[in-house]
């Protein structure tokens, strides 16, 4: 268009999009990968994945060298000390001991604010107002933050549970135990990626303050272990460690490696109980995004 003057005005009316439009079905993958490449532009989020690969690096090696030393020793028909052939108990304490602090930071940082944040910018109805279901939101952001602390914790067990199976010679174990030392590390990673994720994001959808949902998630997962753990300990009452996420995973992910139990509480209902967990945070993120518009 022109005027008198000779000035113009250019048409930047709406155009059509023609282009290609992805499925329904992938809507929840493509908000969990733009989740995933938001939370790792943070260099705090960057800085706790490295330093969790750390303790990975330091429980290898130390198991490369005492397998090597069974080897050697094996070789020249000299008896092997038991604390060169418990490859579970490497296994497990590098699974639980050492990356539990790591996926828990990981958790706390990312799970917290997964929705929290959402809430506080106005994102989570500028979705909803778009056809993502309630549903392609859950996944998206489960999808994110299990990546982060699935990283943590699979990564390791599964690196740490090949290693007899690499160097067969330095440990002295069937195919099939070695074998269900992987299973069992996978199952393990897979459990406590859930137990770790549910509970974070289902605080991070009661509150716009992601602070709030932090304070509330370290209550959660400490108070109950200290106290829990404590007072077994010293009433002789080891079921009120049931109310513990990190005793439960201690007690699956021993039995999953094939360690000695160390704490007197029947395996199946610590699995009860993470099962229990993850359904109650489930309903409690979808009685929260019920709350919101959705278009379905």
């Amino acid at each position: 268009m022109s005027s008198a003057d000779g000035s113009r005005i250019r048409d930047i009316g709406y155009a059509a999009y023609d282009g290609r439009r992805l499925p329904h079905s992938s809507r929840f993958a493509v908000l969990g990968r733009n989740t995933l490449s938001l939370f790792w532009k943070s260099g705090l989020v960057k800085t706790i994945f490295i330093l969790g690969m750390i303790p990975l690096v330091i429980c290898a090696v130390v198991m490369f060298l005492k397998m090597s030393s069974a080897a050697a020793l094996r070789s020249r028909q000299l008896p092997v000390p038991d604390m060169l052939q418990n490859a579970e108990f490497w296994i497990f304490n590098c699974a639980f001991w050492c990356q539990i602090w790591f996926c828990f930071a990981m958790s706390l940082v990312a799970g917290t604010a997964s929705i929290a944040d959402d809430v506080r910018t106005g994102a989570l109805h500028f979705y909803f107002a778009r056809p993502v279901s309630k549903s392609h939101y859950v996944v998206g952001k489960l999808l994110a933050v299990g990546t982060l602390v699935g990283g943590l914790v699979l990564l390791p067990a599964l690196l740490m549970a090949s290693m007899p199976l690499l160097f067969s010679d330095g440990v002295e174990l069937t195919v099939g135990t070695k074998l269900g030392l992987m299973l069992g590390a996978l199952a393990y990673g897979l459990i406590a990626t859930a137990a770790l994720t549910l509970p974070a994001i289902a605080l991070s959808s009661l509150t716009s303050k992601s602070s709030y949902a932090m304070g509330g998630w370290t209550a959660l997962f400490f108070l109950p272990w200290v106290l829990g753990e404590g007072t077994a300990s010293v009433a002789n009452t080891p079921y009120l460690a049931l109310l513990s996420i990190p005793t439960n995973l201690r007690v699956v992910g021993g039995v999953l490696m094939g360690r000695p139990q160390e704490i007197a509480i029947p395996w199946l209902w610590s699995v009860i109980m993470l099962v229990l967990f993850s359904i109650a945070a489930l309903a409690l993120l979808w009685r929260q995004l019920d709350r919101a518009e959705i278009i379905k």
